[in-house]
């Protein structure tokens, strides 16, 4: 006989999901993708983002030169998408002085 003893979840701990494959993935939310707000280069630009994530903190340092070049995309139209994500509140960004 087998007794299993359910472990007491702690519902205000952070999850963290391992996964043990070879890393040539990454995330993109949904809720991204079905968001009607955000343009077609937004959705790239947030994808090119979470490319260059952490996979522990999911913070991303690509500089705008990286994103034009991984999103096929201007500069300038890099700016303004991440201005939009930034806007609704898909990711935040902190100014480095």
């Amino acid at each position: 006989m087998i007794l299993y003893k359910p472990m007491p979840i702690n519902w205000d701990a952070p999850i963290e999901i391992r996964d043990g494959r070879n890393g040539n993935w990454f995330w993109v939310d949904k809720i991204v993708w079905q968001d009607a707000r955000l343009t077609s280069s937004d959705k790239v630009v947030y994808g090119t983002l979470a490319y260059f994530a952490n996979n522990k903190t999911q913070a991303s340092f690509p500089s705008y030169t990286t994103l034009q070049k991984y999103s096929s995309l201007s500069n300038r139209q890099c700016y303004y998408s991440i201005k939009r994500i930034e806007q609704f509140n898909y990711i935040q960004v902190k100014r480095i002085v």
